[in-house]
């Protein structure tokens, strides 16, 4: 009995000495080729279902403002002005919407001059690299879009926003999302410095990026739904002080 719990003892220690030899490790060949093949398919996924938290999100917002106007609109303000001020809300979003779309199209290219550039050297990390540069311009872009967002905006905050509340709501709601890109691609970096040591390469690359979208998708849920409240919230005092 004893000597079997040495030997069981003795192939744990040998087996963390030698790490797990089913890693995959820093090379890159074939086999590492295969598997970033199916990182394409995954990113322009991952992609489409940021700018889709986006829109829903926005859409969302757009409804309930619309809905809290109706009961609240002032009699100054006609059927058609209304309209106009829906529409503007409803355009808002696309300066928002072009620096994820073209962080896509960017992290796809990088993806393929990564897998070439590596196929030549012979290292993993020549894969990776560039796909962490594809996203490390997206937050302070996307706080960039933001800002023309709240300034194509103005019109309705000028109808809406007399105490500044809305615009400090979305101004700070800038920052925090800018914030939140960065702390995803900490953790996308993490995970990428991480992929040596698995087991199935594929299915770590894919996990990878979408572990990051989700975080995205979320962060940016909690807070368009934040600034959707402080509109709402504005949009229902709008006829008061008639």
């Amino acid at each position: 009995m004893a000597s079997g719990r040495f030997r069981g003892l003795a192939r744990r220690v040998k087996n963390k000495i030698q790490g797990n030899s089913n890693a995959v490790g820093d090379g890159f060949g074939p086999s590492q080729d295969a598997a970033f093949a199916h990182l394409d398919d995954a990113a322009d996924s991952a992609f489409q279902l940021i700018g889709a938290s986006l829109v829903s999100s926005w859409e969302v917002m757009l409804t309930d403002v619309s809905r809290a106007m109706d009961p609240n609109v002032p009699s100054n303000l006609t059927q058609e002005k209304l309209r106009e001020m829906l529409e503007r809300i409803s355009d808002g979003l696309v300066p928002t919407q072009d620096p994820v779309r073209n962080t896509g199209k960017l992290y796809r290219r990088n993806l393929k001059k990564g897998v070439k550039h590596a196929l030549q050297t012979g290292k993993l990390q020549d894969a990776t690299a560039p796909l962490a540069l594809s996203l490390k311009e997206l937050g302070p872009e996307f706080h960039a879009g933001w800002t023309k967002t709240t300034e194509y905006l103005e019109p309705v905050l000028a109808l809406l926003d007399s105490d500044g509340s809305v615009r400090a709501k979305f101004e700070t709601s800038g920052a925090e999302m800018a914030e939140m890109f960065q702390k995803s691609l900490q953790e996308y970096n993490a995970a990428q410095a991480a992929l040596p040591q698995s087991s199935d390469l594929k299915a770590a690359i894919v996990i990878a990026l979408e572990t990051w979208q989700q975080s995205v998708s979320r962060g940016l849920e909690i807070s368009i739904y934040d600034c959707r409240t402080a509109l709402v919230n504005a949009s229902g005092r709008l006829g008061a002080s008639e």
